[in-house]
């Protein structure tokens, strides 16, 4: 995770800086003290896209924010993923062997997290790349007609499970705007390169002398963003 100035943090929860994924956990967990687990999703959501902004200059237009289980659930509704193992996988919580297959929602989201040896110094960049399988395998199951009539079903179903700041009709325009668009050349997956930054610990910094500093970085967000 990138390491980031966190100003927004700093009065409620007492931090000037953190890891970007890490930060919305700790919110979450802060307001869980006192909140229902939606309303502390949704401002741990909040922090996260004013982290992105004071950090970026991105500002995200919406947001979905859900639970990993909701996502391995969605998957087996779906029939599972059809996917490409490169190589095979075995560790104390998991398995799973080279070859093309089609895998549960499980399967899917331990494939997408696993770490060989828990080390991000050793295998983030791995890590990405079997996010990319999960992911390409996820958009192409999304972009099927047949998936995309039944958005609006899955998010009634777990709609308890997500929180977002999109309305039901919302939902289902953008289920059918995803109908026209080509699930490779219009969807894309971008990831940080190992050459951009230093790490320390579980933390990733961006080299201030790297062909990809900080105000470079932020032109690449704008440009996938928009």
């Amino acid at each position: 995770d990138l390491w980031i100035n966190t100003p927004a943090m700093e009065k409620t929860y007492n931090l000037t800086e953190f890891r970007l994924g890490p930060a919305f956990e700790a919110v979450e967990s802060a307001e869980l003290t006192a909140k229902e687990e939606n309303e502390a999703v949704r401002i741990a959501t909040n922090i996260t896209a004013q982290n992105l902004y004071d950090n970026f200059e991105v500002v995200p237009g919406h947001y979905v924010t859900f639970k990993e289980h909701v996502m391995a659930e969605v998957i087996d509704i779906l029939g599972g993923l059809d996917v490409d193992i490169p190589e095979e996988i075995t560790s104390e919580w998991f398995n799973i062997s080279p070859g093309t297959q089609t895998i549960s929602g499980t399967t899917a989201t331990n494939y997408a997290r696993y770490l060989d040896d828990g080390s991000s110094l050793n295998d983030e960049w791995g890590r990405f790349q079997r996010q990319e399988v999960i992911f390409r395998a996820m958009r192409q199951k999304l972009m099927d007609p047949a998936v995309l009539e039944k958005v609006p079903e899955l998010y009634e179903i777990f709609k308890e499970s997500i929180v977002t700041d999109l309305t039901p009709q919302q939902i289902t325009d953008y289920a059918c705007f995803l109908k026209g668009l080509d699930p490779v050349r219009d969807v894309t997956l971008q990831w940080v390169e190992r050459e951009w930054v230093d790490i320390v610990g579980d933390a990733m910094y961006l080299k201030e002398d790297s062909i990809m500093n900080l105000e470079k970085f932020k032109e690449l967000l704008k440009d996938l963003f928009g």
